[in-house]
């Protein structure tokens, strides 16, 4: 079971490193969705320990390229710059 402080530091760390072991080789499947809620579930492919991403729709923008929020980091097709 994951600690509270281990849960923190993925999330400060914006999920992107196994909060296990600390690899950042994990892989991520499709992700579902139920009420205002997507749940996507992750694997790390060094400890090969899962869990389950939760988010949640926080806001909307009118389109991609007027939305003053969307962090530079996230490319127009929705995948994530490195």
């Amino acid at each position: 079971m994951l600690s509270e402080e281990a849960k923190k530091k993925y999330l400060e760390d914006h999920g992107v490193r196994c909060p296990y072991c600390g690899s950042d080789n994990i892989d991520a499947q499709d992700a579902d969705f139920l009420d205002d809620m997507m749940y996507q579930k992750v694997e790390c492919l060094n400890c090969q320990k899962e869990w389950t991403d939760h988010y949640k729709l926080v806001d909307i923008g009118e389109s991609e390229e007027d939305d003053p929020q969307l962090p530079e980091s996230i490319c127009q097709d929705g995948s994530i710059a490195k």
